[in-house]
């Protein structure tokens, strides 16, 4: 039987200098633990410092490109092409240029 959750709604504007910005939903799903989903945008020339994973990821480029790195290798991902990061890897993030995307984290 499909059900309603509830969403809760966070904006995250200040994190990495202001140059990212993230409306992050957040939802607690019975028997299924956490899930995040987010719209997020990396200004252009975005960099983030390489770091474990807290969580899975699945990410879906709207415009622009991103560079994602982890452990000395790299795969760039941009418009209509997805990316996804396992719990505990240590990836990094670029920005090519301004770069829009949706993600979907869980635990």
């Amino acid at each position: 039987m499909p059900r309603k959750i509830i969403i809760s709604e966070a904006t995250n504007n200040k994190a990495y200098g202001g140059r990212y910005l993230e409306k992050i939903l957040f939802a607690d799903v019975p028997t299924k633990g956490w899930l995040g989903f987010s719209i997020a945008e990396f200004a252009a020339g975005f960099s983030s410092p390489e770091k474990a994973w807290v969580q899975e990821e699945i990410g879906y480029i709207l415009e622009g490109k991103l560079v994602l790195s982890s452990e000395g290798e790299e795969i760039e991902v941009g418009p209509g092409e997805a990316y996804h990061i396992n719990k505990g890897e240590n990836v990094s993030f670029f920005a090519m240029k301004r770069a829009r995307y949706i993600c979907i984290k869980w635990d």
